[in-house]
């Protein structure tokens, strides 16, 4: 489980939230959380909310939000659940942009803020309720999302210039419920790749399902992209040590190195390896001559260099130019040398 709970849009501060009445404060942000223990806490040790109690059963989570400034902010609240991002990071908030796999259970459905917004007023403070509800069915795996913070946008911004950026900041404290069992082994299956752009790159999209209610980590995966018939592989790429949050999908990129998209059919192969598990998957798929236009006519396109084409062409000219001339010289030289000879001759005779 990823311990880093505060995401700042703009600005990443990592700081873990601990459960144990301790108040989370990150400089320059105007306000703070405090998450209170649950008693229902498996392991106290962890920095998020880790909870396991009986079918129907409900518990009240209390989080603490106070305004450190000396101004006004208005606080907005949600419940979200876990989904993975394209860098392999699991996030517990903005899962509308990433897509859920085989996912029984949505937090959002058992998690319930008595307040969507609050107003406080410089160096205040307010207590939320959360109300959590265990399904009334058993299951096996967990159930993972996030408690969200954010500071509501107001007309204040970063810098002076007309360009500036507002300033928003958000806290995410994890939330994960569990079963009657944890699930170790996972049922790893992958979609269809996919070739788009994400900000102004092109890129190979490569979907790998996590169907199983357990979170997935230290993952590893090894994607190669080859030609239908070629043996080297056109373009590739790594992960390391990634997570994928239950019941997601991972859209694993292959990045295209900048360069324009060749039509024609293709055959992916991606690893993966997680503690011991294994998967290995080949995927053909064709990028079309219309597709691949359009692509690499509104995509960033890195240009070829040929400066050092043209050093070694221009040394090379120079090169040539140097030894014409001490061919000519030498040539010149020995003629002078065989006149001379032949006009001593003349003289001595």
């Amino acid at each position: 489980m990823n311990k880093k709970m505060l995401v700042l849009i703009l600005i990443v501060i990592p700081i873990s939230l601990v459960l144990g009445v301790r108040q989370v404060v990150a400089s320059n942000v105007d306000y703070s959380v405090i998450p209170y223990p649950s008693e229902n806490q498996l392991n106290r040790e962890n920095t998020y909310y880790d909870l396991k109690f009986t079918k129907n059963e409900k518990e009240n989570l209390k989080v603490r939000v106070k305004n450190n400034s000396d101004k006004e902010i208005t606080i907005e609240t949600n419940v979200d659940k876990a989904t993975t991002n394209s860098n392999g990071v699991v996030e517990y908030k903005n899962s509308s942009k990433h897509k859920s796999a085989d996912l029984k259970y949505d937090i959002k459905d058992f998690v319930k803020a008595d307040k969507v917004e609050i107003v406080l007023a410089p160096h205040t403070e307010e207590d939320i309720i959360f109300e959590v509800t265990q399904p009334n069915e058993d299951f096996d795996g967990v159930i993972a999302g996030g408690l969200n913070f954010t500071q509501k946008l107001t007309d204040d911004y970063v810098g002076t210039s007309s360009m500036a950026v507002r300033n928003q900041y958000s806290y995410s404290i994890a939330l994960v419920l569990h079963g009657n069992k944890d699930l170790i082994k996972h049922n790893i299956t992958h979609g269809s790749v996919e070739v788009k752009q994400s900000n102004g790159r092109n890129n190979i999209y490569f979907p790998i399902k996590n169907n199983t209610a357990a979170f997935f980590n230290k993952v590893n995966i090894r994607g190669e992209i080859y030609t239908r018939k070629g043996r080297k592989a056109v373009y590739s790429d790594e992960l390391s040590n990634g997570q994928v949050a239950p019941n997601s999908i991972y859209e694993y990129l292959i990045g295209t190195n900048q360069t324009k998209l060749k039509p024609g059919k293709y055959t992916a192969k991606i690893v993966v390896e997680s503690k011991g598990e294994k998967w290995v998957f080949t995927d053909n798929f064709e990028i079309s001559e219309k597709e691949s236009k359009k692509l690499n006519n509104t995509g960033v396109i890195k240009k070829k260099d040929y400066s050092t084409c043209v050093l070694i062409g221009s040394i090379s000219v120079l090169l040539i130019i140097f030894l014409i001339f001490v061919a000519w010289y030498i040539q010149k030289k020995n003629k002078e040398v065989k006149e001379l000879k032949n006009q001593y001759r003349k003289n001595k005779d």
